[in-house]
């Protein structure tokens, strides 16, 4: 037994150093021309690029729960202080469904590929929520107290500790602006997507979820606290694809952002869920591709614009 425990220290004590340099990387402290932090899922991770929209860098990253994106902001708040004005959180009607985004949390498959991206970022309240994962102890035992676990699959952390200008590509949960020009709109493959988002497996309705409306709005205080402007974007979708949305999460929607508006003046909404866009620039039903993207990027240039706001 002592000589595992000796086996196991130099492992333990690498990866928390590791981890300290990841969390603490030049690549979470940005550069003075930036002001604005695009934040979200793959809607705005493939549709919302920062070099048109300048002065902006993009950390959304595909399946990102809204509760995750939560953690990764105020980690990014919190090294920035008073240089960040504005957060673009993306924001449509999957993101308050219960099925699809707590699954994220704490279904056995998606949990593990979210903890493995995001459990750095939690603090003692978000490990607490996540406790409910079979997931759990693992990257608790790997991650708060070292032990080393399928090290075999996670070896991008050490090279924090061999070069501290390591890319931005191997930050656990960092994301990034991507696109491509795929383009397939089969209904078949619209109706699979809004039963993931939308339905149980017996083909129920999921509602709507308490604690990722919750996680909205520790969102919109940690705006209002550091007194950064937010905008909520709903980004395009197909029109096979809205039509199949419930009504009934729409609706908690729009109720949603009536109550946000009311609750902080510096909130602004940017939907354009219904934008009427050749079909050539989706993905699929829920996702623009490369045309796509810069023609919204463009678009939400100029909204900003509206608002006198500084590129």
């Amino acid at each position: 037994m002592g000589l595992i425990i000796l086996c196991i220290i130099p492992f333990s004590v690498a990866t928390k150093l590791s981890l300290h340099d990841m969390l603490y990387s030049y690549s979470f402290i940005l550069t003075p021309n930036i002001n604005t932090i695009i934040a979200g899922d793959s809607h705005s991770e493939v549709s919302l690029d920062p070099d048109i929209l300048s002065k902006s860098i993009n950390i959304s990253s595909s399946g990102e729960s809204v509760f995750y994106t939560y953690y990764k902001l105020k980690h990014f708040l919190t090294l920035n202080k008073g240089r960040v004005r504005k957060i673009v959180l993306a924001l449509s009607y999957h993101n308050i469904s219960k099925k699809y985004q707590e699954d994220y949390l704490y279904a056995d498959e998606k949990s593990d590929f979210s903890l493995k991206e995001y459990y750095i970022y939690l603090d003692k309240e978000g490990k607490n929520e996540i406790k409910k994962s079979n997931n759990y102890i693992k990257y608790m035992l790997k991650y708060d107290l070292g032990i080393p676990i399928r090290e075999y699959k996670d070896y991008d952390k050490y090279k924090f500790l061999l070069n501290k200008n390591s890319s931005k590509n191997n930050i656990k949960g960092y994301g990034g602006f991507r696109s491509g020009f795929e383009s397939d709109l089969s209904i078949q493959r619209i109706k699979n997507k809004i039963n993931t988002y939308f339905y149980n497996e017996d083909g129920k309705y999921t509602a709507t979820s308490d604690l990722i409306i919750e996680y909205i709005w520790k969102i919109i205080a940690l705006c209002k606290n550091n007194n950064i402007k937010i905008y909520i974007y709903n980004s395009p979708l197909h029109k096979d694809f809205y039509s199949l949305v419930p009504e009934n999460i729409i609706n908690k929607y729009n109720n949603l952002i009536v109550s946000f508006k009311k609750k902080y003046n510096n909130l602004i909404v940017y939907d354009v869920s219904r934008k009427p866009l050749k079909d050539s620039y989706f993905k699929d039903g829920d996702h623009l591709n490369k045309l796509g993207s810069v023609v919204i990027s463009q678009d939400f240039l100029k909204f900003f614009n509206n608002f006198n706001l500084e590129r």
